[in-house]
């Protein structure tokens, strides 16, 4: 059982459905903090992530179902402490998702499992397939957190999946240069 959970654990979990992000306001994680929301398409889930842009080290995940009244929350070990204080300071209550609701503070294991549930509860959108042959291929990419993060952000921008994103990229290296 693991007791961090990292960027490329979420992304794969949530399938990389990040819908914005910026720094993170309070001071309890340091300078490099920021934050990712995601929402899972076609549902009223939504998830959000504080992690540090330098070391890429997960401080808190939540995800929220807020028509089903569901809040989950995974806190970093390490930091929660830091957390609750600057909370405090605040007068926040550190417990309360929305309304009068608190999260439930769960594990790596129960947070990932959750995600992949939510996911499979997503409505199934229709495909329109061409019937014409392809000629698709597997290609399999390896990219570090950083990179991969930039290319969810550009897919978002252009309102695009990231696998349709790296389709178009390849598509288009192969158009100018004749191979991969």
């Amino acid at each position: 059982m693991a007791d961090k959970l990292t960027l490329a654990d979420i992304n794969e979990a949530l399938n990389h459905q990040i819908t914005g992000g910026s720094a993170y306001q309070w001071s309890c994680y340091g300078l490099d903090a920021r934050y990712i929301d995601y929402t899972i398409s076609g549902t009223d889930v939504t998830a959000t992530v504080i992690y540090d842009t330098e070391t890429q080290e997960v401080y808190q995940a939540e995800l929220c179902d807020e028509p089903n009244d569901l809040a989950y929350r995974w806190s970093n070990p390490d930091y929660h402490r830091s957390y609750l204080r600057e909370a405090k300071k605040r007068g926040v209550n550190p417990n309360q998702a929305w309304d009068n609701l608190d999260f439930s503070d769960v594990s790596v294991d129960e947070w990932i499992q959750t995600a992949l549930e939510l996911m499979s509860q997503r409505p199934v959108q229709e495909e329109h397939l061409d019937l014409q042959e392809t000629t698709d291929t597997t290609v399999e990419l390896n990219l570090a957190d950083t990179e991969l993060l930039q290319l969810c952000l550009m897919a978002h921008e252009r309102d695009i999946t990231l696998n349709k994103l790296v389709n178009n990229i390849l598509r288009e290296y192969i158009d100018n240069y004749g191979t991969l």
